[in-house]
């Protein structure tokens, strides 16, 4: 019952803010519906997108997203928003905008292999970080 509630919930997701933890989130379904992606003031979070090489193999077809924006700002221990190539299993090709904020040391915002996915990206900020 709870499982289904909460399928049911994330499918009609359309944002999330002030969130702490994001974990064992299945990604069909889920960010399809998810149109912005805002997360403050998480202080142990150390990468927004952490991709392991099962869900790589689970994947059978990429999931087109529909973010328009992902705001990261405060998180002094970020260190990448992607931690991997996703290598197909999200697409962010109609994401405009990336802002992030007030994070101590980034390494870095995304792989090389991300930036060519991101064809509609109109404004990256990186801003306040060491």
């Amino acid at each position: 019952m709870m499982i289904r509630f909460l399928v049911s919930f994330l499918c009609t997701l359309k944002g999330v803010k002030n969130y702490t933890r994001f974990s064992r989130v299945t990604w069909k379904g889920w960010f399809e519906s998810l149109e912005s992606l805002k997360v403050f003031e998480c202080w142990s979070v150390e990468v927004i997108f952490k991709i392991k090489d099962s869900q790589q193999i689970d994947a059978s077809a990429g999931i087109d997203t529909n973010l328009w924006l992902i705001l990261v700002d405060n998180l002094p221990k970020l260190k990448q928003v992607w931690s991997t190539d996703p290598k197909g299993i999200l697409n962010f090709k109609n994401l405009p905008s990336i802002v992030v904020s007030c994070c101590h040391k980034p390494r870095d915002v995304f792989p090389a292999s991300v930036a060519k996915d991101v064809q509609k990206l109109e404004c990256m900020s990186v801003q306040f970080c060491q």
